[in-house]
């Protein structure tokens, strides 16, 4: 039995050796296959996700939406006290790094 999976492992070793030198002898066919390859995924990603989405109806949930003012609130909060923050960062002094320091030479 183990002898059946190391030649049938030995057969795929081969195989992914030879498919680059393959691939590249056959370029032009290899090239066709992959731009057909991709054209039938793009085909299926866009049928399934416009022409389906187009089709298919949304749902409706029974329970109504439930507006929370408590959490409206405190994002409310959070917000004022975020723009109180940068607004005191308009009157802030921050020193000058490029005035002469007076300890180093110019040159």
């Amino acid at each position: 039995m183990r002898i059946i999976k190391k030649i049938k492992l030995d057969k795929w070793k081969k195989f992914f050796k030879k498919l680059p030198r393959n691939l590249a002898e056959q370029s032009f066919r290899s090239f066709m296959f992959f731009v057909l390859f991709a054209l039938i995924f793009g085909g299926c990603l866009f049928y399934k996700y416009s022409i389906l989405a187009e089709r298919k109806e949304p749902e409706i949930s029974k329970k109504p939406i439930e507006f929370r003012e408590d959490i409206l609130k405190n994002v409310l909060n959070e917000w004022q006290k975020r723009e109180i923050k940068f607004n005191e960062t308009e009157t802030k002094k921050y020193p000058d790094l490029f005035k002469d320091a007076g300890s180093h030479p110019a040159g």
